[in-house]
């Protein structure tokens, strides 16, 4: 019985997440750079930060998952390994920047330049990653 209701549930909540059927999620926002000139930070998996890595930050994504960010407006898409939290993951930041919700991942200045983000702007974007490893976007 519990294993029926936990179904259900995960059923109900998976599109409110940006979730598809099967493993894959799929989530459409805003990309920004992340470049405050100080590049002497560790990020949450305890790396320093690199600027010049394809990597990102991401709310709920696992660290460490590969996940293709496409352009939707030049259609130009890049890989990045998610190393970090953010953009304002924290229910504190939310609350006082309600605005930063539309961006669903922010970017070193290295992939914001492969995916054509010009200076301090943000960019739609798709958001995909499959669970199982397999990149996946349309």
């Amino acid at each position: 019985m519990r294993i029926a209701i936990a179904v259900g549930l995960a059923l109900l909540v998976s599109p409110a997440l940006g979730l598809e059927y099967g493993t894959a999620s799929v989530d459409d926002g805003n990309a920004t750079r992340f470049d405050d000139g100080n590049y002497h930070h560790r990020v949450a998996t305890g790396a320093m930060f690199n600027p010049y890595s394809m990597t990102a930050a991401h709310r709920h994504l696992p660290m460490g998952s590969l996940v293709q960010v496409k352009n939707l407006k030049n259609g130009q898409r890049i890989y990045v390994k998610i190393n970090d939290i953010g953009p304002c993951g924290s229910a504190h930041c939310q609350r006082r920047r309600p605005d930063l919700m539309k961006r669903i991942i922010d970017l070193t200045p290295a992939a914001a330049d492969q995916l054509g983000i010009e200076g301090l702007g943000s960019v739609e974007v798709r958001v995909c990653h499959n669970h199982q490893g397999i990149r996946i976007c349309e």
